[in-house]
């Protein structure tokens, strides 16, 4: 964690440095970004030969850049909450005395925090001198994603090979009772591998009419697993709402009925998770079959008496051996001075594909010198001692990039080196959800631990009690370095919980996502009087926001929104134009709209929305709900060039006759239609070209 603490504080200081400003202040804050700067660059290429040295290094550091950034960013927080007052300090002399005072004491403790870091980059020096420190040189920037991944499944695919043949014959049987195909191992063998080398199969999936996945893991949770088959079933994220157990459980049963389906059940743990999943699926008699995963013997042999367990061994050392050259090198020979520290390193992987993978894809992707394969080893061994993990390392900024590519090509990569299971897919092929192994997780959480790092809620409980209110505080605009607020409110969450948010949320110039249940935005009135609110220019997603009036100079106010969901229960009273959803045309970014609208619970129908309803331009999703705006003007959502998928639910268009016109919807992929009066669709085949 010496690394990513360091890596933040060096964030903070790149925001708060300004070049041409001499004074004592921005003088300390340089001297501290020097030495901050050493010692990621000793952290990034330096090896301690002793992983003690390296461990009382690590801790030093941590220490003093979380102290460091503390004081910081608390006196930034003391700045805000003084200009939000009835003026603003536009001098020094101007300050009051106990702020300056209060400033004089916090940089006097950076400066005793400088020389505790200057003391640490002498140490490193005379470490460097004595050849206590190997320097590494290990690749730092993030391959492009290749045909690696490839080379990954199918060296899977051969070493299961024999077992996957078995399971295929078995699920394409002529027996028509409903078969329980039960696959056993212990983590990270290769159980859900097998599992989807079956289900992607060409020949079984087309000898089934409907195939599903759901995961179960150690807490199972029926409406979970319910809503995860539906969701599979169906083939999109269907939203169930707030449905009940019994109602899921009938749609599951109505979809299956009188079908021959395949359904994987990965990661179940006990007999009781058994009996619960199995009694979802009907025995049509017509040869459906279940392919169920796990690590407890019990649960496997009970599955089924009409199929064998198939049980997943360890690899052996020279499999291990094998399956790693494979990923590293390929058809290519390993240097002879590899080969002894790689078996050894294929050898602590304990027999496990998994880590062989996550070994495997690190070594491909770095240099192939026997100081660096030395050092991976050093750090598995402590690793599989329970002590220290050095492999992933932490993200950096890429300057070039936004962070949010960035993260993606590293979700890809995480994906390609088989730490990340990708779980749902998007229409055009992106990841839409994902997971990481048991044993993965279990490693994060033993990390977490160890770190101090602690989200239970009975440590805050001011918090809880606004939490169960969704009420925010002014204090929120001290944290100055939010980017991200997601407010789920977990097992008090229901469709009334609505967060409010105070005027200051407008000062957060940092912030690129904010998500709700259900969230009031506070109209910036001050903002468009010239006061000490700011543009949101990095704001990229807005989620449930209620009753907000969109004008002109608010959406100026957040220039590069990408993502906007919003929410609207009509009394009967306000007109719907007040709103000014015709501005929307203004958000020249928005690439995901999602527009909800309902009548208050004595209405029994809500008034129309007005035509002139506006969209830009970079639209590429669009779902709208309750509008009940008549399908002659459907041309406003026809006209939009990039619209790739529209959703249109609970009457969002009304009337009998839906005919398209020619030119409309060139590139849409995905129609869903969901509650409508609509009777006759007009449709040639020149329309929908790519749906």
């Amino acid at each position: 964690m010496a690394y990513a603490s360091l890596l933040s504080l060096n964030q903070t200081l790149d925001q708060i440095l300004h070049p041409h400003d001499q004074t004592e202040q921005q003088h300390i804050m340089r001297s501290l970004h020097e030495q901050v700067s050493f010692l990621l660059s000793f952290l990034d290429v330096s090896s301690p030969q002793n992983s003690d040295i390296l461990s009382s290094l690590e801790e030093r550091i941590r220490d003093a850049a979380y102290e460091a950034e503390d004081i910081i960013e608390s006196s930034m927080s003391n700045q805000i909450v003084s200009e939000s007052g009835s003026h603003e300090y536009r001098t020094e002399s101007q300050i009051p005395n106990q702020i300056l005072s209060e400033w004089d004491q916090k940089f006097e403790r950076l400066q005793k925090i400088i020389q505790k870091l200057n003391s640490i980059s002498d140490e490193v020096v005379k470490m460097r001198e004595r050849n206590e420190i190997q320097v590494l040189l290990p690749s730092n920037s993030l391959p492009a994603a290749s045909s690696k991944s490839h080379s990954i499944n199918k060296s899977a695919t051969v070493r299961l090979e024999k077992t996957l043949t078995s399971i295929k014959m078995r699920l394409a049987s002529p027996l028509s009772e409903l078969v329980v195909v039960p696959i056993f191992g212990m983590g990270g063998l290769g159980k859900t591998t097998l599992a989807k080398l079956t289900y992607n199969d060409s020949l079984i999936a087309n000898h089934f009419d409907v195939r599903a996945w759901v995961v179960v893991s150690q807490e199972y949770r029926e409406q979970e697993v319910l809503k995860g088959l539906l969701n599979s079933l169906r083939g999109l994220n269907h939203e169930s709402g707030e449905e009940s157990i019994e109602k899921l459980a009938e749609n599951v049963l109505k979809i299956l009925k009188d079908k021959r389906y395949l359904i994987v059940i990965d990661d179940v743990w006990d007999i009781e998770q058994l009996n619960k999943a199995k009694s979802l699926f009907p025995d049509n008699n017509n040869g459906s079959r279940i392919i169920l995963t796990t690590r407890i013997y019990e649960v496997a042999s009970l599955a089924s008496h009409l199929s064998p367990t198939y049980r997943i061994a360890n690899l052996n050392v020279d499999e291990s051996w094998n399956l790693l050259h494979e990923m590293v090198f390929g058809e290519e020979r390993c240097p002879p001075e590899l080969k002894k520290i790689g078996k050894m390193i294929s050898m602590w992987c304990r027999g496990l594909p998994l880590l062989v993978f996550l070994i495997g894809g690190l070594l491909y992707k770095s240099e192939r010198t026997l100081q660096y394969w030395n050092y991976v080893a050093r750090n598995m061994r402590s690793e599989i001692a329970g002590t220290d993990y050095g492999i992933l390392g932490f993200i950096k900024p890429d300057r070039s990039k936004s962070l949010e590519e960035v993260a993606d090509e590293y979700l890809k990569d995480l994906v390609d080196r088989n730490l990340i299971l990708v779980r749902e897919w998007s229409y055009s092929g992106e990841i839409k959800t994902c997971s990481i192994h048991d044993s993965l997780r279990e490693f994060c959480l033993m990390k977490a631990e160890e770190e101090k790092f602690n989200s239970d809620v009975e440590y805050l409980p001011e918090f809880h009690d606004n939490l169960r209110q969704h009420r925010f505080p002014a204090s929120i605009a001290k944290l100055c370095y939010l980017e991200t607020l997601i407010v789920n409110p977990g097992k008090f969450r229901s469709i009334f919980n609505t967060s409010f948010l105070p005027p200051e949320i407008w000062k957060m110039s940092r912030l690129r996502h904010l998500l709700f249940v259900r969230c009031y935005l506070p109209y910036p009135t001050d903002a468009l009087k010239g006061g000490s609110f700011v543009p949101l220019e990095n704001l990229q997603t807005l989620s449930n926001v209620i009753y907000f009036r969109w004008t002109k100079e608010v959406l100026e106010m957040m220039p590069n929104l990408k993502k906007l969901v919003i929410l609207y229960e009509h009394d009967g009273r306000t007109e719907w134009s007040s709103y000014c959803f015709d501005n929307f045309v203004h958000l020249h970014q928005l690439e995901v709209l999602k527009c909800f609208f309902f009548a208050k619970c004595y209405m029994k129908y809500q008034d129309h929305l007005p035509v002139s309803f506006a969209f830009p331009q970079k639209l590429k999703r669009l779902t709208l709900s309750g509008c009940r705006i008549s399908w002659k003007n459907m041309t406003v959502v026809g006209s939009l060039s990039n619209l790739e998928v529209l959703k249109l639910k609970l009457h969002a268009f009304e009337g009998p006759v839906w005919e398209l016109n020619d030119g409309e919807f060139r590139r849409l992929k995905l129609l869903l239609i969901h509650m409508t009066d609509l009777e006759y669709w007009k449709v040639n085949e020149t329309h929908l070209p790519t749906l």
